[in-house]
């Protein structure tokens, strides 16, 4: 640094120049130690480059800020009104994040101190911003205790109700007895719980009920007091008697057995016993029965017996009644199965097809996949196969199996095959808000990222493309899923539609936002290509145009589910284009949606779901409640696509053309229920002329009420392969169960239902009840036949074994 150094004898000193800075420095003889460098005392410059001066800010806020320094800087110091925020940075470029809600809504001063190694600071200009924050729900609800009245003397089984109120939103009451939870908390209005008065002692006891809103404020009811009074306990046991088989006599198939009870109270139930075991359920109500299906032991003599049980809890067996049971031999011949694919020892990764080879001395009825002893999905139909998505378990050592099963309910399971899953770790999660450049954001996210959206509002369209992987999907979902937090797409303009997703999206899912209100003709969101799209937990409100439309270019593998769709002026779901021939949506799944309300103010018809010409998928377990047009309608395919599948929905009180309409097959409508729905419950159209009314199954639904028809047909021919079978149908009076009377095809077993209550336990007055009514026309009338078009389980997912039910609800001998 200093260079050469010149002795000057006349002066007893050293001469040198700093190559540095040009300075002569002049070092003269001592005693004592030689002199250091002079010290380094000018300070670094500093300045504030975040947030800009006068900026509104909120949330976590990054501060940044530049500075440099004659030999270096060593640290920057930001503070917020004079206090450290945080720990100083030491490298470049500085930087800290700052959480606004640790200090008060209004201005505060933000600085930098930059400091260096000799400890010269400077002080940037302090930038002077505004928090705005959103403040905290702290009113609790109003409650009040509506029911027993105070003073009151109960007994027995009470319930307890109350009122209650709250400025957002009441999350629950708690009722309590003597300051003691009395039941779980009542989550909805009306809110009530049943207090068994019993369980206290007799004399004044104190009601009180807590209402507690999201936020967690809570307030307390005035408390009421009540006097118990019980009456002393009822000791007398029941009789009981099995009137029904005869001792002696011999039994087959499914047999009512019966019995008569009394009791000085009165019986509170019947519990039926075969050789000393329960069977069925209690039964409540005379006369007691039990239907008995007598293949489920071996043939021989059995002893019938009956316990019948009183509300004090006494007791009665029947005398033993001894019966023969002599059926036929059945088939117990269980199916041979294997797993073929993926091979025994492989490595797989993403979402992997598991293949399997099936066969029986009668017929296999289904082939069911296991992972680790958990199902994964049944296929019905040869080749048997199924995907799996191997993202869903840990990466390492997995069992797959099959178990093939006939109609006789005879199965067996192949020999495990085991394979290792490895795949790549996901990525990261990034939150967003309005304010920021979120659609920016989306488009570059990787496979595996998730974009968090902060509560609030997102004003501007969007055009999606980004592209995840089968193992690394791309999530974009709402911070928040409660109402009035969720992220909500509020754009207002007509120029676009909200969400616009590419055909290059893929691997991508929308979660849990808030859509609407939109313009007329503005989309909520459109797809315009693409494959695998999870659409799923949305609310979509007053959509001008289409709420999910796919009407643009080919999809594949989009699902849309647990959506809530309300208030609308036109059609919720729309997939694929009408034609047929400029874009198909294929492989789709539609379930678990809730559609409340399409009512067009432009003369169109509104549909709760299309899908349209040559698109194909499954839509099931969809609640529509007063669509203007039909509640869902598929279009069939011209070109030999798989059938579409419509199962397990409810639709009520379409205004034009029928429930669930039917455009062409192949398509298979099993196990819905149609109420009052305008032009049939079930409408199967030769929709545009086509000609494409073939492979249609309607079976195992339940129509009631329904305008014009229960079910009605257009243009089936014979040898087109349509079926109408096992449909319970309550016709409208004046109205027919079938129209025409007599449709060509395969119609068989079909039952019209003239008394409401012959057929179901309630289906007069709504909440409906509608299972079978016990001894009706619709228990085990469908037999246990093997056609193709049987449905394995029913409405709620029960299965069908031994003689099925007629309609979508299957009455089974554990209960309804």
């Amino acid at each position: 640094t200093y260079g050469r150094f010149q002795y000057i004898p006349s002066k007893n000193a050293f001469i040198a120049v700093n190559r540095t800075n040009q300075n002569v420095y002049i070092y003269k003889l001592t005693a004592g130690a030689p002199a250091p460098p002079p010290a380094d005392t000018t300070p670094p410059t500093v300045s504030l480059t975040a947030p800009a001066a006068g900026a509104t800010v909120s949330g976590t806020v990054t501060l940044t800020a530049t500075a440099t320094d004659n030999v270096g800087v060593t640290s920057v110091q930001f503070t917020v009104d004079g206090v450290n925020a945080g720990a100083a940075d030491t490298t470049a470029p500085y930087s800290v994040a700052w959480n606004t809600t640790t200090v008060t809504n209004g201005t505060h001063t933000l600085a930098a101190v930059a400091r260096d190694a000799a400890g010269n600071t400077r002080t940037a200009t302090a930038v002077t911003v505004t928090v705005s924050n959103a403040t905290a729900d702290t009113t609790p609800p109003t409650v009040a205790l509506t029911a027993p009245a105070a003073g009151s003397t109960v007994s027995g089984t009470v319930t307890l109700t109350a009122t209650a109120t709250d400025n957002v939103g009441v999350a629950s009451v708690q009722f309590t007895v003597d300051g003691v939870n009395a039941g779980a908390a009542d989550t909805t209005a009306p809110y009530s719980v049943a207090w068994d008065t019993t369980t206290a002692a007799n004399g004044t006891h104190t009601l009180a009920a807590i209402a507690r809103d999201a936020a967690g404020n809570t307030r307390t009811a005035t408390a009421v007091t009540v006097t118990v009074s019980n009456s002393t306990a009822d000791t007398t046991r029941p009789k009981v008697s099995i009137t029904a088989p005869t001792a002696g006599s011999t039994v087959s198939g499914i047999v009512t057995v019966t019995a008569t009870a009394t009791d000085n109270v009165g019986v509170a139930s019947v519990r039926f016993r075969v050789d000393g075991k329960n069977v069925g359920t209690l039964d409540t109500a005379a006369p007691y029965t039990y239907e008995w299906d007598t293949r489920t032991v071996v043939n021989g003599t059995h002893r019938l017996a009956a316990v019948a049980r009183d509300a004090a809890g006494n007791t009665r067996t029947s005398k033993a009644v001894t019966v023969t049971v002599s059926n036929t031999t059945a088939d117990t011949t269980p199916p041979t199965v294997s797993v073929t694919a993926p091979a025994a020892g492989a490595t797989v990764s993403g979402t992997v097809t598991v293949t399997a080879t099936a066969t029986d001395n009668v017929g296999v009825a289904s082939v069911q996949f296991t992972v680790d002893g958990v199902n994964v999905a049944a296929d019905t139909t040869a080749p048997y196969s199924v995907v799996w998505d191997t993202t869903t378990v840990a990466n390492g050592t997995h069992t797959l199996a099959a178990t093939a099963r006939d109609a006789a309910g005879n199965s067996r399971t192949a020999t495990a095959v085991t394979v290792t899953v490895s795949n790549v770790a996901s990525g990261t999660s990034r939150r967003v808000t309005g304010t920021d450049a979120w659609c920016d954001i989306v488009n570059v996210a990787r496979p595996g990222d998730e974009i968090v959206f902060a509560p609030g509002s997102y004003t501007q369209p969007c055009w999606i493309g980004a592209q995840g992987t089968a193992s690394g999907w791309i999530t974009l979902r709402s911070e928040s899923e409660f109402d009035g937090q969720r992220a909500t797409f509020a754009y207002a303009g007509s120029t676009a539609n909200v969400l616009e997703i590419l055909s290059s999206a893929a691997y991508l899912t929308l979660r849990g936002f808030a859509f609407g209100p939109t313009q007329d003709a503005v989309d909520a969101i459109r797809i315009r290509g693409g494959h695998d799209l999870v659409i799923e937990r949305n609310v979509f409100t007053a959509i001008g145009g289409v709420s999910v439309a796919a009407n643009d270019a080919s999809t594949e593998r989009l699902t849309l589910r647990d959506n809530v769709f309300r208030d609308l002026p036109t059609t919720a779901i729309y997939l694929g284009c009408h034609d047929g021939v400029a874009c198909a949506a294929t492989q789709l799944l539609v379930e678990r949606n809730l559609i409340d309300g399409v009512t067009p103010t432009d003369g169109s018809v509104g549909y709760g779901v299309q899908i349209k010409l040559n698109s194909w998928g499954t839509v099931r377990d969809n609640t529509i409640y007063r669509p203007n047009g039909p509640g869902i309608m598929v279009y069939g395919s011209d070109r030999g696509d798989p059938a579409s599948i419509v199962e397990g929905n409810y639709v009520e009180g379409s205004r034009t053309e029928g429930g669930i309409v039917v455009g062409g097959g192949p398509a298979i409508v099993r196990n819905n229920v149609l109420v009052g729905n305008a032009y049939g419950g079930v409408s199967a159209q030769n929709y545009g002329s086509r000609g494409l009314q073939q492979n249609v199954w309607i079976v195992h639904n339940t129509i009631l009420g329904n305008a014009d028809s229960g079910i009605n047909v257009q243009a089936w021919n014979s040898g087109a392969g349509n079926v109408i079978a096992y449909n319970a149908i309550l016709p409208l009076a004046g109205t027919a169960a079938l129209r025409p009377s007599a449709p060509i095809g395969t119609v068989i077993g079909n039952v019209t239902c003239a008394i409401a209550e012959v057929c179901f336990v309630n289906g007069t007055t709504p909440p409906y009840d509608l299972w079978p009514q016990i001894g009706g026309p619709l228990v085990d009338a469908a037999g246990s036949g093997t056609e193709p078009w049987r449905p394995l389980d029913d409405f709620m997912g029960v299965p069908r074994t031994g003689a099925a039910d007629v309609g979508a609800f299957e009455r089974t001998s554990s209960g309804n």
